[in-house]
């Protein structure tokens, strides 16, 4: 067990086999505060918390990252026109790029996000960074149900 209370695990894939998908509760350590919706998907209403998994890249070279998400929000309350729960990825602590999800209320929808790494087991963490909140308006809470990874 790690110190957020979930319990280790590695995620393999191997050049050139085929996508891989983590749900998102299958993270090898994750912040504090995320809760679990239907034992396969974690929500949280405050930007910067984090998602991690170890994962192997295989020889190494390009990915396609990808997560899937909605907003949760109990209040019904919607997301500004446009809005994306934005995800930097980082592998091994080195910052690839943000993953853009397109934020939706009623739809699971999926961003992905193109990175290189060299061969090996990595550390590929994400985290939210744009929390939007309006009272009575709008409320982004992301709840994350998979990320993939594919060569």
């Amino acid at each position: 067990m790690t110190d957020s209370g979930v319990a280790s695990a590695d995620f393999t894939i191997t050049q050139p086999a085929g996508t891989i998908t983590i749900p998102a509760s299958g993270t090898s350590t994750r912040s504090t505060g995320w809760l679990t919706t239907n034992s396969t998907e974690l929500w949280y209403w405050n930007a910067n918390q984090w998602l991690e998994y170890s994962v192997d890249f295989g020889a190494g070279g390009s990915r396609t990252i990808s997560a899937t998400a909605i907003n949760h929000n109990s209040a019904g309350l919607g997301l500004p026109a446009g809005y994306t729960f934005n995800l930097t990825v980082l592998i091994d602590g080195v910052n690839k790029g943000t993953l853009k999800v397109p934020g939706s209320t009623t739809l699971y929808k999926t961003g992905s996000l193109v990175v290189t790494a060299p061969a090996g087991v990595h550390t590929v963490r994400f985290t939210w960074t744009n929390d939007v909140w309006t009272a009575g308006l709008y409320d982004s809470n992301i709840q994350v149900k998979e990320v993939s990874i594919a060569p």
